[in-house]
């Protein structure tokens, strides 16, 4: 089989994970790790899959109502939309779990490939807003639990720098268009045009931040997300017999909602238990607990749903994986909106890459 780009970059992945990994166990007794784990509440943990279950509910409500406004997308596919990505980024490389959900939802929605991209942007942006959020109370409220650098305040500018852009994106979408024809106009007449009709389709995606009520309901939406993942950590740490500060909970959500920036095995191998073991140093926790907490935590959010929902969804990946993930289908199941899309079968090839 000729190597590839992406066979470097799967490869990169599992050096890192591998890296991590050692780093994680190199001075814990394994042991005293197993013994931990075996000592858990597993009743607590079964309640934590009400509190995922319930994010996961809420983040398919947020992306049918980013999504209102063009690819119309119900309930029920929005849900099987998250789920494809929550399965694809666990099982597969490259966090292909983001490309295929954007596939999925230019299949099953009447917008452009570009305009699904601009909903997972927002998503994205939303989500990394939030993160913000947490960092900043937590430098504020705890400074001396919390450590500030320069990384964080980085992430911080990078995220609210964002959902500016894709506010102005979608609250102006006809100088959006006219500043990308003014740039691209060296690139030629036929560039030129293509580039403003993605800036449109892309603005169109992102055209729920036009809206107050809108917004407020998405921040809601996403709020509840969060606050349902810090319930999910809550009581990982209770079961795990953990005693730390309740605000403890929301520093391991901030540190393991990082890790998943670094590119990393599927599932986030290695880099999630890296940066949760990180988090509970900072309260003083035990190693060897630590390291425990960590691989509880990660099994109970990734396994459990990852099992229930792979039958759901193994049609749809496949599928799309064998079409190139986002190949547009034919203008007759698009309805109305061709979009620019539908001449260029490679419009989501950029959805390969993390957009957080």
């Amino acid at each position: 089989m000729r190597w590839t780009s992406r066979h470097t970059l799967f490869a990169l992945q599992i050096l890192i994970s591998t890296t991590f990994v050692y780093l994680l166990l190199r001075r814990t007794d394994v042991a005293a790790i197993a013994a931990h784990v075996a000592s858990a509440n597993f009743a607590l943990l079964a309640l934590s899959l009400v509190t995922k279950l319930a994010g996961m509910l809420l983040m398919a409500l947020r992306l049918e109502r980013v999504s209102r406004s063009s690819a119309r997308l119900d309930f029920s596919r929005a849900f099987r939309a998250q789920s494809i990505a929550f399965v694809g980024n666990n099982l597969l490389p490259l966090r292909l779990g983001e490309a295929l959900k954007i596939g999925f939802m230019t299949r099953s929605g009447s917008a452009s490939a570009t305009a699904c991209i601009g909903f997972a942007a927002l998503e994205r942006i939303l989500d990394s807003v939030f993160l913000v959020l947490f960092i900043a109370a937590g430098l504020l409220l705890f400074p001396r639990v919390v450590p500030g650098s320069s990384a964080l305040a980085l992430f911080c500018a990078i995220a609210v720098s964002g959902l500016v852009v894709l506010f102005l994106a979608a609250r102006f979408p006809d100088r959006l268009a006219r500043l990308v024809a003014a740039v691209s106009r060296p690139l030629g007449e036929r560039m030129a045009t293509r580039l403003v009709e993605h800036a449109a389709q892309f603005a169109r995606g992102v055209s729920a931040l036009a809206s107050l009520r809108v917004f407020a309901t998405l921040v809601a939406l996403t709020a509840g997300y969060w606050i349902s993942s810090a319930l999910s950590v809550y009581i990982w740490l209770h079961a795990c017999g953990i005693e730390v500060p309740w605000y403890a909970a929301i520093v391991v959500l901030v540190f393991v909602s990082l890790a998943t920036v670094i590119p990393a095995a599927p599932g986030f191998v290695g880099t999630y238990h890296y940066f949760a073991v990180l988090a509970l140093g900072l309260f003083d926790v035990e190693s060897a607990a630590a390291t425990s907490f960590s691989i509880v935590g990660h099994a109970v959010a990734f396994v459990p749903f990852t099992l229930l929902l792979s039958p759901l969804v193994a049609r749809d990946i496949l599928a799309l994986l064998g079409a190139g993930l986002a190949r547009p289908p034919r203008a007759a199941d698009r309805g109305a909106n061709d979009g620019p899309d539908a001449d260029h079968a490679g419009a989501t090839a950029d959805a390969r890459v993390p957009l957080i």
